[in-house]
């Protein structure tokens, strides 16, 4: 027998993991501190470039999203989207024991 082909037949068998499992594997991972994306401008700093993206957002007048029923503009599309509902009358977070 090939010896490469023996040495994996001796390899331990691993049981696969849930991805329950290996999502909460993913929360775990600690990031060092040279891991960080920082902000050049205040204290902020974390683990993903899109965070820090989006936070530099705080300290510019930059607002990429615009309501299409009026002219606000956003600069969080959370934002723009509790504003839209002052338009749609949406309201989504009301239970129905309160609608009757």
């Amino acid at each position: 027998m090939n010896s490469s082909v023996s040495r994996h037949l001796k390899a331990p068998v691993r049981q696969a993991k849930t991805q329950t499992q290996r999502k909460s594997k993913i929360l775990q991972v600690k990031y060092p501190e040279d891991y960080r994306f920082r902000c050049s401008k205040c204290s902020y700093s974390g683990t993903n470039l899109s965070y820090l993206n989006q936070h530099l957002r705080t300290h510019s007048s930059e607002k990429p999203y615009r309501c299409e029923y009026c002219p606000a503009m956003f600069r969080f599309l959370g934002g723009l989207n509790q504003h839209r509902r002052t338009h749609t009358g949406e309201r989504p977070f009301l239970y129905e024991l309160f609608n009757k």
